[in-house]
């Protein structure tokens, strides 16, 4: 259910940017990233789990400019991690959409995004809640890269299970490689 959602949220954001006459960048990204997340039961008697984990990180992402220096986006990524224990359960993939994503070129070769969304993480089940974040980059106004330092916080990812419910909070952090077309 959810990724339907998602799918059809992620359509209707990237064909309204596409809509518009101002320029629309389209990106791909490559990250390499470090997780860790906490992961334990709210109301049940069950200590917190260390997920920590690094992970290659990729996404897709549409960016319309509404001024020459700001941009409003929608990313969609997709996470997995490389060295995971192998005794947690499920996979720990985490799919995510940012549809609320925005980017300011501060100087000719800085800019920052800052972005809100929502995230599943895979566990016994998947636990569905939001993320939020900021990026700090390297990207010269008239270049097609960019390198950047991302950090993001998951919070409330969530489902029930019959002690209580199960939550999964952390951070994650990485450096970003992205070229638009």
């Amino acid at each position: 259910m959810f990724k339907k959602y998602v799918t059809l949220l992620s359509l209707v954001l990237v064909s309204t940017s596409f809509a518009a006459m101002a320029k629309t960048d389209i990106e791909l990204s490559l990250s390499a990233t470090q997780s860790s997340l906490k992961v334990g039961e709210k109301l049940g008697p069950e200590a917190k789990v260390n997920d920590d984990f690094k992970a290659i990180n990729l996404g897709i992402g549409a960016y319309r400019w509404v001024t020459e220096d700001s941009a409003w986006g929608v990313v969609v990524e997709y996470a997995k991690p490389l060295d995971r224990d192998d005794a947690f359960p499920g996979s720990g993939t985490t799919i995510g959409i940012r549809p609320v994503n925005w980017r300011y070129q501060w100087t000719n070769n800085l800019s920052s995004e800052l972005f809100l969304g929502a995230a599943k993480y895979s566990w016994k089940k998947a636990a569905i809640g939001y993320y939020t974040g900021a990026e700090l980059s390297y990207a010269p106004r008239m270049s097609a890269f960019r390198l950047g330092l991302q950090f993001k916080y998951y919070r409330d990812l969530a489902y029930d299970t019959s002690n209580g419910d199960l939550f999964v909070n952390g951070p994650s952090y990485g450096l970003v490689f992205g070229y638009k077309f």
